[in-house]
C-alpha cells in the first residue's frame, strides 16, 4: 500500500491498488496504465482520484527521467508534459522540459520553462547554468553574462555535484562562451546524487524506510536546496514515526518552495497525529485553499477545527467535504461526532455507523462509535460493534473492558467478569477493569481477592480508595473502612458515594452526629441526593 493510503487509510480500489503494486515494483509503464484506468472511473471529488493522479504523475516522472538520461528527449517530453499538469511544483520537471525545448531549437519555451524552475527554486544551479547557455545562444550575450555571474556566485557559495547530463553537455560546448570555462571549475560529473535518489525511492516503495532515510539524507547533503528531496526525506521520517525530524524536513521544503502543497499537508498531518491542533490548523487551511477540490484536505481541516472546538467552522468544512465526496467514510465519521456534540444524536449515530464501514476511518473510530452507543444505553448496538472488533482480531485492553462493561449493564455478570479479566491479562494496570472486577468480587463475597486486586494497583484515585473502603466495610473492619473513605474524600472532597459510605460507617460505629453532619454537607453540594435525605430522616444506623 502507498504512503498516502497508509496514512489516510483510503478505501480500496482494485485498479488503484494494482497500479500502486506496479509502482512499488518499479514497473512504471504498467503503473501508468492501471492508475489512469482507475482515474477514468472515479470523479475528481473522490479521495482516491487525487492519489491516483499523484502516483500516475510520479510514474510519468520516472519514465520521462529514464528516457531523458537515455537520450530520448522526445519520449521524455511526452511523459513530463503529463506529469507537470498534475504536479506543477517540481522545479526538476521544468528544468528538464527547458532542456528538451532547447534541443528542439525552441528557445522561447526553453527560457520560459527554465525561468519557472528558478521561480520555484532560485538556488537551482543547473537551471541557472542552462538558462545562461540558452540565452547566450539566442544572442542576448549581455543578459547571459549576468546569468553566468549568478551561476558563478551560486557555485562558489554552495559547490555541489550536478547531473552527468549537464556536466557532459557543458563540456561539449565551445569555450567561446567565456564564463563557461570558469563554471566548469564548479561542475563535477557525479552520479552519486542520482544513485542516492534512486536508492531512496526504491527503498521507500518496498517499505524499507530506514534505508530510504539514509539514501535521501545523502541526496539532501549534496543538494540541500531541493524541496522535493526534503519532502521525500520527510515522508520517510514520518513512516518511521520520527515526527520532529519529518516536520523539520517538511518545513525546509516549504522554505525553498512556499507553494509546496503536499509538504504543507503532511506537516499538518504530523501535527494532527500528535494532537498539536493549533500547529496543524494553518497548514491545513492553506493546503485546502490551494487545492479546494481535494476532499481529504478539507476533511482534515474540518477534523482539526472540530478538535479545537470551532464547531461552526468545522461544520461548514465537513459539509463541503461531503458535498465533494458523499461516501467519504472519514468525513462521515467526523461529521457524526460533530452532530453528536451539538445534540443531533439520531443523525450522529447513523453517520458514525456508516463512517466506520469504510476503510478510511481514523484509528479508534470503531471504538468511539461503540462508546457512543454505550453512552446512549444502546447496549445491543454497542455489543455488535465491539463483537466486530473482536472478530477482526482486535485484542486491546480497551475493547475487552468495554465488552465487559456492556455485559455488566446487561446483568450478565459471568461474561462481564470474563472480559474484565481478559482486559487485565492484556494490561494488568488497567484501573477501571480492576475496579469493575473488584465490585463483582465484592458482591460475590470474595473480599480477599478484591482487596488483593486493588491493593496491588497503587495510585492516588478517589474511586480506588472508595472501593477499598467498601471491602473493609463488608469485612467488618470499620476503622480501616473509615480510613479509606477519608482518603477518597481527600482526593475528591465532593465525591457523593464516598460521603454516603463514610456516613454509614460512622453510624455503625455509633457516631450519629458526625454522620448527620457529613450527610448535611452532601445535601448542600447535591440537594437532589435521595439517599442522603433518606438517611438523615431515618435518624438511625443503616446497613448497605
Amino acid at each position: 500500500m502507498s504512503i498516502w493510503s497508509r496514512i489516510l487509510g483510503l478505501e480500496k480500489n482494485p485498479d488503484y491498488e494494482l497500479g500502486i503494486k506496479y509502482f512499488n515494483d518499479g514497473d512504471y509503464q504498467l503503473a501508468v496504465e492501471q492508475l489512469e484506468k482507475a482515474i477514468e472511473k472515479l470523479g475528481p471529488s473522490d479521495p482516491v482520484y487525487a492519489l491516483g493522479m499523484f502516483y500516475a504523475a510520479e510514474s510519468h516522472v520516472h519514465l520521462g527521467t529514464s528516457l531523458f538520461h537515455g537520450g530520448d528527449l522526445d519520449g521524455a517530453f511526452e511523459h513530463f508534459n503529463v506529469a507537470i499538469r498534475e504536479n506543477p511544483t517540481y522545479p526538476d520537471l521544468y528544468y528538464r522540459m527547458g532542456v528538451i525545448y532547447h534541443s528542439r531549437g525552441d528557445y522561447d519555451n526553453s527560457i520560459d520553462m527554465l525561468s519557472r524552475a528558478l521561480e520555484l527554486n532560485d538556488s537551482y544551479f543547473e537551471a541557472v547554468c542552462y538558462l545562461g547557455i540558452v540565452i547566450f545562444e539566442k544572442g542576448d550575450r549581455e543578459k547571459a553574462d549576468k546569468i553566468f555571474s549568478r551561476a558563478l556566485k551560486l557555485g562558489a557559495e554552495n559547490p555541489s555535484p550536478v547531473s552527468k547530463f549537464l556536466s557532459e553537455h557543458m563540456a561539449s560546448r565551445e569555450t567561446e562562451i567565456p564564463p563557461l570555462a570558469r563554471l566548469r571549475e564548479y561542475v563535477k560529473a557525479d552520479t552519486e546524487f542520482e544513485i542516492s535518489l534512486k536508492d531512496g525511492i526504491e527503498a521507500f516503495n518496498i517499505g524499507d524506510f530506514d534505508l530510504a532515510i539514509r539514501a535521501f539524507s545523502d541526496a539532501v547533503r549534496m543538494h540541500p536546496e531541493y524541496a522535493d528531496i526534503r519532502f521525500k526525506l520527510g515522508l520517510a521520517f514520518l513512516r518511521e514515526r520520527r515526527a520532529k525530524e519529518a516536520e523539520a524536513e517538511f518545513a525546509k521544503a516549504l522554505e525553498f518552495n512556499e507553494n509546496y502543497t503536499e509538504a504543507r499537508y503532511y506537516l499538518g498531518l504530523s501535527f494532527l497525529d500528535q494532537g498539536m491542533f493549533k500547529e496543524a490548523l494553518p497548514n491545513f487551511e492553506r493546503a485546502a485553499s490551494e487545492k479546494p477540490g481535494y476532499a481529504d484536505l478539507q476533511c482534515h481541516l474540518g477534523a482539526t477545527l472540530f478538535y479545537l472546538g470551532e464547531l461552526d467552522k468545522a461544520r461548514i468544512v465537513l459539509e463541503k467535504t461531503l458535498e465533494l465526496s458523499p461516501d467519504y467514510s472519514r468525513a462521515q465519521y467526523y461529521y457524526g461526532l460533530l452532530l453528536y456534540e451539538i445534540g443531533d444524536k439520531k443523525r450522529a449515530v447513523d453517520l458514525l455507523t456508516t463512517g466506520i464501514r469504510g476503510n478510511d476511518k481514523p484509528e479508534g473510530a470503531v471504538l468511539s462509535v461503540a462508546l457512543i452507543h454505550l453512552r446512549e444505553d444502546n447496549l445491543e448496538d454497542a455489543m455488535a460493534v465491539l463483537r466486530e472488533m473482536l472478530e477482526a482480531g482486535v485484542e486491546s485492553a480497551d475493547v475487552m473492558y468495554f465488552v465487559g462493561e456492556v455485559y455488566l449493564r446487561m446483568k450478565n455478570i459471568e461474561s462481564a467478569e470474563e472480559y474484565f479479566r481478559r482486559s487485565l491479562s492484556v494490561n494488568p494496570r488497567y484501573l477501571r477493569a480492576r475496579e469493575r472486577l473488584a465490585m463483582i468480587l465484592i458482591h460475590r463475597g470474595d473480599y480477599d481477592e478484591a482487596e488483593e486486586l486493588l491493593d496491588s494497583n497503587g495510585g492516588n484515585f478517589a474511586d480506588l480508595f472508595k472501593i477499598m473502603g467498601d471491602i473493609q466495610f463488608y469485612k467488618g473492619m470499620l476503622d480501616k473502612a473509615e480510613d479509606y473513605y477519608q482518603r477518597s474524600l481527600a482526593v475528591n472532597s465532593e465525591y457523593g458515594e464516598a460521603m454516603v459510605s463514610l456516613a454509614l460507617t460512622l453510624r455503625k460505629k455509633g457516631m450519629e452526629g458526625e454522620a448527620d453532619d457529613l450527610l448535611q454537607r452532601l445535601l448542600e453540594i447535591d440537594p437532589q441526593n435521595i439517599v442522603a435525605r433518606n438517611l438523615i430522616s431515618a435518624g438511625s444506623a443503616g446497613s448497605k
